[in-house]
């Protein structure tokens, strides 16, 4: 009894899951077009920056947090399902 307890929501998890997971992929990419526009703006920013020194290192700096951002993006979209079975109840009208 518990197999099928355990393989019924194992399905209806699954489907949960998909479900809940696309949503998710659709609110990381629009986060990462947001920061890809911070990114681009900052940029523009720091170009117009008159001396060379300041910008460069400027430019620099916003490259590693960048990276940064984009490694967690990645991260952010390894989403893995963990499903675990806590209670069964059985049931039996007499």
């Amino acid at each position: 009894m518990t197999d099928a307890a355990l393989n019924v929501a194992k399905e209806k998890a699954n489907d949960i899951f998909t479900s809940t997971k696309l949503t998710w992929l659709e609110e990381i990419d629009s986060y990462e077009k947001k920061a890809g526009d911070y990114f681009r703006f900052k940029k523009n920013a720091y170009e117009s920056i008159g001396i060379v020194n300041i910008r460069e290192s400027k430019l620099m700096s916003l490259e590693r947090e960048k990276i940064n951002e984009a490694s967690k993006f990645k991260l952010k979209r390894n989403i893995v399902p963990k499903l675990d079975l806590y209670q069964v109840a059985y049931v039996e009208f007499i």
